[in-house]
């Protein structure tokens, strides 16, 4: 195998792990934790969906996978 190749196919785990992580968060992420009347669920929830989006910029900039695990209301369109 080249180290071309092989350089590849460390990219290649790379980005599916950091896809893996994406849709980690994305199926567990607290949709609707603005409704909490506990200031903690919602602050973490800000800096989880902050990621979120960070992370959609990057890999996911039609919003592709994150209207697949997203609430109806919040689907995005793509770009």
């Amino acid at each position: 195998m080249s180290a071309q190749s092989q350089i590849l196919k460390a990219f290649e785990r790379v980005d599916n792990k950091i896809e893996q992580q994406y849709r980690k968060l994305l199926k567990h992420h607290d949709w609707y934790s603005e409704y909490s009347d506990d200031h903690s669920v919602w602050e973490k929830s800000a800096v989880e969906y902050t990621k979120i989006m960070c992370m959609a910029q990057q890999i996911d900039i039609n919003y592709k996978i994150f209207n697949e695990y997203a609430p109806d209301e919040y689907k995005k369109e793509s770009r």
